[in-house]
């Protein structure tokens, strides 16, 4: 190997290792970006979950509000139809 295969030679090194820092120093840069927007992403997650959650939970308690109300409905119709009966029945009485 004469003087001017060595000079490429540390030159070529010198190279693949500044291209070396640069790609550890870009991974690092993009494994920063990428951890920053998954947080954003698991935050954007969490507070739509928690709006879902939410909207089950209240429509939830519409259903079970609604529910005695529904049944008081329920009893007050067939009250009205026995009382119907009643009445239809008498008139035959009379």
């Amino acid at each position: 190997m004469n003087g001017i295969e060595k000079i490429t030679a540390r030159i070529t090194a010198e190279a693949n290792e500044a291209a070396a820092a640069v790609i550890a120093e870009a991974e690092k840069t993009a494994g920063e970006i990428r951890a920053a927007y998954q947080k954003k992403a698991d935050e954007a997650y969490e507070a739509r979950m928690n709006e879902g959650n939410t909207e089950v939970r209240l429509g939830a308690e519409r259903e079970q509000r609604a529910a005695p109300s529904g049944e008081q409905s329920v009893r007050q119709s067939a009250r009205l139809r026995s009382c119907r009966r009643r009445e239809s029945s008498s008139v035959f009485l009379l």
